[in-house]
């Protein structure tokens, strides 16, 4: 039976040796080479013939894995690709799978179970839908549909908004405080607190503080 050619790509180049090392001593597995950056990674995919990859999420940059799987998977669609991370951040971990990785597992556990993931995958027996990648797609999934019903809400409540709040919403938006906003409107300050208060309570949230959080969490003003 042919062996499983696996490659690393890692910052960290005694992971790297550690993985090599060990795969010497497996017999149904090969080692094709190794990167420590994401260019070199996608040097190697083009130059060997690899089954299974190991890819750090973070090499020069916290995503710098995630963001070069596209390219990957147009390079070699049937490529298995395993991301390999130093802790399980949901986003991190939703992103590498939407974008076109097999699995994940944590760089912590030993050498053997690597291995193990690694025969899964090749093998077919085990996809993205194992129940730890399943949970983290519930999890993903929840986020996005508070998410979601979270910005129909300010959308309904934005629409309800005379002019004048609006202009003293995205005023507020920009860091402006009522002092400043008085003197830019040529009003009374107590006429700017007056139409703050009433957006806050069209919005149902207070403080003015924990609104303008709200929004910018919801970037509804990045789509104007």
């Amino acid at each position: 039976m042919k062996p499983i050619r696996v490659a690393v790509c890692d910052d960290a180049a005694y992971l790297c040796n550690n993985i090599k090392m060990y795969l010497e001593d497996v017999e149904d597995m090969e080692f094709a080479g190794y990167a420590l950056n994401s260019q070199d990674c996608i040097n190697l995919i083009k130059n060997t013939h690899t089954d299974v990859l190991l890819l750090d999420i973070q090499m020069e940059n916290e995503t710098s894995g995630i963001d070069i799987l596209a390219e990957l998977k147009k390079i070699k669609p049937e490529l298995i690709i395993l991301m390999i991370t130093s802790y399980e951040d949901k986003d991190y971990i939703f992103s590498s799978l939407t974008g076109g990785a097999s699995d994940y597992i944590i760089k912590s556990g030993s050498l053997s179970k690597i291995i193990e993931k690694i025969r899964l995958l090749a093998s077919g027996k085990e996809t993205a839908y194992s129940p730890e990648v399943m949970n983290k797609f519930r999890q993903k999934s929840q986020e996005l549909a508070f998410a979601h019903q979270n910005l129909q809400h300010i959308l309904g409540v934005i629409i309800t908004l005379s002019v004048s709040e609006m202009e003293i919403l995205k005023l507020l938006y920009s860091g402006k405080t009522y002092e400043e906003i008085a003197e830019i409107r040529f009003v009374d300050i107590s006429t700017v607190r007056s139409l703050a208060s009433r957006i806050m309570h069209k919005f149902g949230i207070k403080p003015m503080k924990e609104l303008i959080k709200t929004l910018q969490e919801s970037k509804i003003f990045d789509m104007c």
